[in-house]
């Protein structure tokens, strides 16, 4: 792991239990995956939603209140990063 830790809400894609994240390719990198869409028809089963349609066209974990926070799930992942960051944070000041 890196000298530095912050915990960041974005997407990435698993293919084979492999993570594919773009944005970061050189960093060693922990994903705490709140809001999982298997596939197309994960996507398109949750665009059918109510909830999915009224937010289509934004970052779908809007769908659940501010930051994702109505989600159990997702809720339960940012706490777990933020546990950690404090852990990481704690050790760094020591």
């Amino acid at each position: 792991m890196t000298s530095s830790f912050f915990p960041i809400e974005h997407g990435w894609i698993i293919r084979n239990n492999l993570v594919i994240d773009l944005t970061l390719p050189a960093e060693d990198m922990i994903y705490f995956p709140g809001l999982e869409f298997c596939g197309r028809l994960g996507i398109e089963k949750f665009l059918a939603t109510p909830i999915g349609k009224k937010h289509k066209r934004e970052p779908f974990f809007y769908a659940f209140g501010w930051g994702g926070m109505q989600s159990p799930k997702f809720r339960a992942c940012y706490e777990e990063a933020m546990a950690l960051f404090r852990c990481k944070a704690q050790g760094s000041a020591a």
